[in-house]
């Protein structure tokens, strides 16, 4: 492998080692795990307030999945056509094992989290401390977690 191979590869782990710390660090503390949903809808359809939804949350602990079923109570995006309409946060606050089902409403970002000063994430209604941050996942369509005002969440 020549030198500028090496090099090039080196600059390219270095990137994308930074990208992920920045990432983590982003969230402000470190996150309990993700939250996954899917839209319930045909997929042709626009995604609408009361749409149904079925979550699984993923602890970032040892992994292990908790479903839960799901509502839209609010929502803010262009009445678009959804193709495998997805949702996907980051969950911070609480612990890996805790029950997230529950009501959650819009909440503009605390600082804290480092996102931009227009970002809206969802906040649990108990005064628990739990948010959903929306996160990105590349090649995974479109993550309309950000126009996601209002959920509701119960144990599946």
């Amino acid at each position: 492998m020549s030198q500028i191979s090496v090099r090039v590869a080196i600059a390219l782990l270095s990137a994308a080692s930074f990208a992920s710390a920045s990432q983590a660090q982003a969230s402000g503390s470190q996150p309990v795990g993700t939250l996954r949903c899917a839209v319930k809808s045909n997929g042709d359809t626009p995604v609408i307030a009361k749409e149904e939804v079925v979550c699984d949350f993923f602890s970032a602990a040892d992994g292990t999945a908790t479903r839960y079923d799901g509502r839209i109570t609010d929502v803010d995006i262009d009445a678009a056509e959804v193709d495998d309409g997805h949702m996907t946060w980051l969950v911070i606050g609480g612990t890996p094992t805790a029950d997230f089902a529950g009501s959650y409403s819009a909440s503009p970002a605390d600082p804290e989290l480092n996102m931009p000063g227009h970002a809206i994430v969802l906040k649990k209604t108990d005064g628990s401390g739990v948010i959903l941050r929306p996160y990105l996942l590349q090649g995974h369509g479109l993550n309309f977690a950000v126009g996601v005002k209002g959920l509701s969440l119960v144990s599946g």
